[in-house]
């Protein structure tokens, strides 16, 4: 099922702890722009393949690339902050691999590395590592979000 919840739990956790490098939020983001493809397939009945170009690596790099640039320009005119545009693109590029790799394991549909390779990651040994690894994720990020607002109030004077 495309935006499904499950990845948003190993993504923050991998945004939080590399927080100096890369946007937690478009980490987080790629995610749901990624699963476009899936979602009009299965809500609008499009005619094209269930998990096919944007759950490919170059494809779903390439999708992110220009969208994390936009969305970093966006917030830097916004907010007349100083924004690294390449933490954007480090967030969506990592948000992507995240993806693709927890899909990677769950659906026999996927080839990640086309057009390099048709080889197909999932089959009945990895869907079983697929739940540990976004409960890992969560119970990880809970942790994390929990570090963090301790040592937040511990800094205040």
């Amino acid at each position: 099922m495309p935006l499904t919840p499950l990845h948003f739990g190993l993504n923050t956790s991998v945004g939080i702890i590399f927080k100096k490098y890369i946007n937690i939020p478009m980490c987080v983001l790629s995610n749901v722009i990624i699963d476009i493809q899936p979602f009009l397939v299965v809500f609008f009945d499009c005619k094209f393949e269930l998990h096919g170009f944007s759950h490919t690596l170059i494809g779903g790099s390439a999708i992110m690339l220009p969208v994390s640039v936009i969305f970093g320009l966006i917030r830097k005119k916004i907010t007349k902050q100083k924004i690294s545009i390449v933490s954007y693109i480090l967030g969506g590029e990592v948000g992507v691999l995240l993806h693709l790799f927890l899909d990677s394991l769950m659906h026999s549909d996927m080839v990640v590395f086309l057009p390099f390779s048709d080889f197909v990651v999932a089959n009945e040994h990895t869907k079983k590592f697929v739940n540990p690894v976004w409960i890992a994720g969560y119970i990880l990020m809970i942790l994390l979000i929990i570090i963090n607002t301790v040592l937040r109030i511990k800094r205040k004077p």
